[in-house]
């Protein structure tokens, strides 16, 4: 199994949740995301929802920090690929 999560996440501590969970699942891997938050696993939002957004609690489209949400959904492709391809 491989998990996955990102230091910058602002809803799940990646200690309570990623490693926790690591420690107990036999032979499971971890990719850490370096940048983005707990939402930079959604699609890239569009003009619309960027601008709704900005008044939400959580940063869901990435309003309030610079990330570059399609180079992270790249690196995650690219590691799951590999991480598939070698089981």
């Amino acid at each position: 199994m491989l998990l996955s999560s990102t230091p910058s996440d602002e809803v799940l501590s990646v200690e309570s949740n990623a490693h926790r969970y690591r420690k107990f699942i036999p032979h499971s891997q971890w990719l850490e995301v370096p940048a983005g938050g707990h939402f930079v696993y959604l699609s890239e939002c569009n003009r619309f929802s960027y601008l709704i957004t900005l008044f939400f609690e959580y940063d869901i489209c990435g309003s309030h920090r610079r990330i570059d949400r399609r180079a992270m959904h790249e690196l995650m492709a690219r590691e799951i690929y590999f991480f598939l391809a070698s089981e």
